[in-house]
């Protein structure tokens, strides 16, 4: 089986304009066969799975132009994803998010506590003439005021982060629930465009599970989203009220629309965001600083005080991890989940099955 360049430019072309139109510009739909030419040769699957994913759902889209637009458009975003995972994969910081949390603490732990122990051995031995006990009450005092500096400027940074991670989840949860609210605002405007708007809300809500989220993932985003939130707003803002319920509807629909797009606006920047090179600099110069001070103390057990310089090492280590994990809250393995979306298709699913809280549709 095989699939005419007609058949996909042909079917486009019938899609309605709010489809092919105003909310996804940036598709050519005269040039809508070499993209499923393209995005069959950048598939690194087999041949069998490119067929089930690429020629089967398209020969039987044909003469639904709709699901074809939306079938594209997801593969259009699953290839894109590919290729950010590849470049992730190429880059340091996208490998240490691509490890899991417990793991990368363990391993940062583990070379640290190596590192900085054969340094401390090292030093003990090259200079075993010089007497490191005599340098431990001058050394207390300098390291109680240096490591005092460098304990506020990391705590400092780990309460920063820390906000900046608890505001990501509030920007979640207002997002998913505005897309819900919409849903349900939308009870008052006319049917078609009360279908429309509810479809986009369900298929919005739909890409932030499959496919925003695992781009963000990687420290993108899924550039359907603002097309299909774009599309409510253009059908909403578009209708002229016939009565005073229809406009009541038209501007609490048109207030959690701007809300829902503001939000995600906002989420993408602070994924974007966290603590610059410069910071990470300092911290890496300053807790080196701290270890490697601990060199020069002496006790009369080695094992002793290799275990107290292993201590300092762990916890100066599991805070620095901590700050890497936090600061893109929705890279990490232990980042902001698609909870909040999964929550609101489930009870857009539900409002339209169940019988008993069925609303007007």
């Amino acid at each position: 089986m095989y699939i005419r360049k007609n058949t996909v430019r042909n079917a486009f072309q019938s899609v309605p304009e709010r489809y092919g139109g105003t909310s996804l510009r940036f598709l050519d739909r005269g040039a809508l066969a070499q993209q499923i030419v393209s995005l069959r040769e950048n598939d690194l699957s087999s041949p069998a799975q490119r067929f089930r994913k690429w020629i089967r759902p398209v020969a039987e889209s044909e003469k639904e132009p709709q699901k074809l637009w939306d079938h594209i458009a997801a593969c259009r975003s699953e290839v894109r994803l590919c290729h950010y995972r590849r470049e992730a994969r190429c880059t340091l910081i996208g490998l240490f998010y691509s490890m899991p949390a417990a793991l990368l603490l363990l391993v940062a732990v583990a070379i640290s506590v190596a590192f900085f122990g054969a340094g401390q051995i090292y030093v003990h031995a090259r200079f075993s003439s010089q007497d490191f006990v005599a340098h431990n009450e001058v050394g207390g005092i300098i390291i109680a005021v240096t490591g005092t500096l460098y304990a506020v400027v990391l705590g400092f940074l780990t309460v920063v982060v820390w906000q900046h991670f608890l505001e990501a989840r509030e920007l979640v949860v207002l997002e998913a629930g505005a897309d819900v609210d919409a849903w349900h605002t939308g009870v008052g405007l006319p049917a078609a465009v009360r279908e429309r708007v509810r479809h986009d809300m369900l298929r919005y809500a739909t890409i932030m599970i499959d496919r925003e989220w695992p781009m963000m993932r990687l420290g993108s985003f899924d550039r359907d989203a603002a097309a299909v939130a774009m599309d409510a707003i253009d059908a909403t803002g578009a209708l002229v009220p016939g009565n005073m319920g229809q406009s009541n509807a038209q501007a609490a629909t048109m207030q959690q629309l701007g809300v829902m797009h503001d939000a995600r606006q906002r989420r993408i920047a602070v994924n974007g965001s966290g603590v610059s090179w410069f910071e990470w600099l300092v911290l890496l110069i300053g807790a080196t600083c701290v270890i490697c001070f601990c060199w020069l103390f002496g006790l009369r057990n080695p094992r002793t005080q290799l275990l107290m310089t292993s201590t300092v090492v762990t916890i100066v280590v599991s805070i620095l991890v901590l700050l890497f994990e936090l600061q893109s809250p929705f890279r990490s393995a232990v980042g902001i989940g698609p909870d909040a979306w999964k929550a609101a298709v489930t009870h857009i699913h539900q409002m339209e099955t169940d019988e008993g809280m069925k609303m007007n549709m």
